[in-house]
């Protein structure tokens, strides 16, 4: 990832792919790098944005996501419209014991 500033703006570049590993560090192709999540808690209060996908291949699972990075303020269809844009899962986490 890159993060620098140009002119007035906080620039952001984060690569599209990831290298896919297997237990003993071989590549065995490549993995979205993000993906969109949705939370919603028990409240029925959700947030969307940004994860980065944790690659699980090496354990034989299937890959997990991190905590949203960035946050998107829109409304949900407009978030689900930028994702399919740039061709991004959109994985939703329900978290209905979550306090």
């Amino acid at each position: 990832m890159k993060i620098y500033k140009k002119d007035n703006r906080i620039m952001l570049e984060i690569e599209c792919e990831s290298p896919r590993l297997d237990f003993h560090g071989k590549k065995l192709g490549s993995h979205s790098t993000i993906a969109g999540l949705i939370t919603i808690d028990s409240s029925g209060i959700s947030e969307m944005g940004f994860a980065y996908v944790i690659d699980m291949q090496y354990k034989n699972k299937s890959d997990q996501c991190s905590d949203i990075f960035f946050r998107w303020f829109g409304t949900e269809q407009e978030f689900r419209e930028k994702c399919a844009e740039l061709n991004l899962k959109v994985w939703g986490l329900n978290f209905p014991h979550y306090q």
